[in-house]
């Protein structure tokens, strides 16, 4: 919700703005209204606010004097004007202070209302660009950028909190975030200079329906420290995945039980049978106590090259770069442990060749990933839709292009997103989401990869 900030000396004034514009609507909240620019300026000091909607003539400090001082405290507040004087000297006085809207009185609502979305389309087209620069800063840790970008932001570098969530609305507002921001499909950033509710964070998982969660750090950050945090966050973000529940997330497991199950499963590695009882009696364990979501991933990635495990898709395949392609396969970590103890094979597993139709399963299999690229089309969903052996496939796909499945879905979705980045304004989150990236950090990393530059460098 958009801070808004009303200010007339005419209570009446004051008391119409709040019951006929929209405010809900409009995604926004009247947190404070006052009688004198004295009193707004007060507030405004203490608090940040997105829009400032003031009358010119009040008593002791005017309109156009407390927009100067908010200007110089806040440049990116939204101003709108309100009078009862159609005197160009003061339209000249606005337009000098770059106001978003003069309107007279009396008040025409549908146009207050109008300036209101045109301020409010400002603001995020703001915090897009800012943002985007933000990841991309931290991406490659410049620490000088991120400093001033965040003061850009209207945030204090010298304490910074983060919280994360996926798979959970938009929470930012509740949780008191100063900054808010995009990193892909249900993924949010939030950034505060103050800590965050974790009262309401309680609340919003404990009536949360769909597997999701929210990761909270809690001490504050110093700047050069947030890419490295920020990878905590996000991973306390996904700690859903381990606990088979919704999940508000605000630290780690003991670090020596997470690996002696490491140690453990190298030891149930050495033969099939043991890798399956010990797969089975974790999989009934109480996961949340040994594993945080990154050392769960590390964990798959362990397991799924084991030589015992028939993975679902050529070996080429196995191994996973994020968290939502667990996501995509399983619903949770118990279940992974589960459905992979059943794929042990006690005998070498047997070549698949490929048939002489595999021409035109080919051509077929390139048109449906070209159609759905932006799409979770793992493997295992093509082969549901072709009914074909998803090892087979890959290697179908590894003869007749030279690439892996995983490489020729990444070398796509990067050739679209570069023509994204040349000809849209959508911002890098929204771009790493149309493409089949859900998660942005792996996005970044993979285009950089490819490109030799990071995505916001490439737009510019």
């Amino acid at each position: 919700m958009l801070k808004v900030v009303l200010v007339d000396d005419e209570i009446p004034v004051l008391n119409h703005l709040q019951a006929a514009i929209p405010w809900k609507e409009l995604s926004m909240d009247v947190v404070c209204t006052a009688n004198c620019g004295g009193d707004a300026l007060t507030f405004c000091k203490n608090n940040k606010v997105d829009i400032l909607i003031t009358d010119i003539r009040m008593p002791e400090m005017d309109g156009l004097t407390l927009c100067k001082e908010i200007r110089n405290s806040q440049p990116e507040t939204q101003i709108i004007i309100l009078s009862g004087y159609s005197d160009f000297t003061y339209a000249k006085q606005a337009i000098d202070l770059q106001v978003s809207g003069y309107s007279l009185k009396p008040i025409d609502v549908t146009d207050l209302t109008d300036t209101l979305r045109k301020a409010a389309n400002k603001i995020l087209k703001a915090n897009k660009s800012n943002g985007d620069y933000l990841l991309d800063a931290i991406e490659e840790n410049d620490v000088e950028s991120i400093k001033s970008i965040l003061s850009e932001l209207s945030l204090n570098t010298d304490r910074l909190y983060l919280a994360a969530s996926m798979n959970v609305h938009n929470i930012g507002d509740k949780l008191g975030a100063d900054f808010t921001h995009k990193l892909g499909k249900h993924n949010y950033l939030y950034i505060s200079n103050t800590p965050f509710s974790y009262l309401e964070a309680e609340k919003i998982i404990a009536f949360t329906k769909d597997m999701g969660g929210i990761g909270i750090y809690r001490e504050a950050v110093k700047t050069e420290d947030l890419r490295l945090i920020l990878d905590e966050v996000m991973s306390m973000a996904f700690q859903f995945f381990v606990n088979g529940t919704p999940t508000l997330c605000t630290g780690t497991p003991n670090p020596l039980l997470t690996e002696e199950m490491f140690g453990k499963l190298e030891e149930a590695g050495k033969a099939p049978d043991g890798l399956k009882d010990f797969l089975t009696e974790l999989s009934a364990a109480n996961c949340s106590l040994l594993f945080d979501m990154k050392s769960a991933f590390r964990f798959y990635n362990k397991l799924a090259s084991c030589k015992y495990i028939q993975a679902p898709y050529s070996p080429d395949e196995i191994i996973i770069y994020g968290y939502t392609q667990l996501l995509v396969n399983f619903k949770t970590f118990s279940e992974m442990l589960i459905k992979t103890a059943e794929t042990i094979q006690f005998s070498s597993i047997p070549e698949i060749k490929a048939n002489e139709g595999s021409g035109n399963s080919f051509l077929s299999i390139l048109k449906y990933i070209e159609k759905n690229y932006q799409e979770d089309i793992s493997l295992k969903i093509i082969s549901e839709e072709f009914h074909l052996n998803a090892n087979y496939i890959s290697q179908l796909i590894k003869s007749e292009t030279g690439l892996t499945y995983t490489q020729y879905l990444t070398e796509l979705r990067i050739g679209k997103a570069k023509e994204l980045l040349k000809s849209n304004s959508m911002s890098l989150a929204e771009i790493s989401e149309a493409v089949g990236f859900n998660d942005y950090f792996y996005f970044i990393k993979k285009f950089k990869k490819a490109v030799g530059v990071t995505p916001g460098k490439y737009r510019e």
